[in-house]
């Protein structure tokens, strides 16, 4: 998955999140290289791995925690 998605304009790093059955990756990729990363993921992890089906999700980058005073 890491290859693929590397191969993307706009990916600025990747990385193997687990190693378990199927395993995950997670990558940062600018907001217009999404769709692209999507369509490399359709095609080439499935061209390179038969049978397993890929899943794409797309978050956004938020402030994070916050702590309230008083609470």
């Amino acid at each position: 998955m890491c290859d693929v998605v590397r191969s993307v304009p706009g990916c600025m790093g990747e990385r193997m999140l687990g190693g378990g059955d199927k395993g995950a990756a997670g990558a940062l990729v600018r907001v217009d290289a999404v769709e692209a990363v999507r369509q490399a993921v359709e095609v080439g992890y499935r061209r390179s791995r038969p049978g397993y089906e890929p899943a794409v999700h797309d978050v956004r980058v938020v402030d994070g925690v916050t702590m309230l005073a008083g609470l």
